[in-house]
């Protein structure tokens, strides 16, 4: 993807799912990242082998812009 790459993003296409199993059709309902950590619903990802693949993603430590934070890596909720 030209985004993807003029960005420096990784792009993981996935499907979720809600308590119904109905498809979730916009991810800003059940995925938002922000600079410092990422709230997800996990349990809407499928196939399960694709939820590991983005948390572990999420889990990879970033350049930090701020010299006075001892963060190295991004949480996940």
């Amino acid at each position: 993807n030209e985004i993807s790459k003029l960005l420096n993003y990784k792009t993981i296409i996935f499907n979720a799912n809600d308590n119904n199993n109905y498809p979730i059709y916009h991810t800003n309902v059940m995925l938002s990242i922000a600079n410092h950590y990422a709230v997800i619903c996990t349990d809407s990802i499928e196939p399960i082998e694709k939820r590991q693949i983005i948390i572990q993603s999420l889990q990879i430590p970033y350049s930090n812009s701020n010299p006075n934070s001892n963060s190295n890596a991004m949480g996940v909720a």
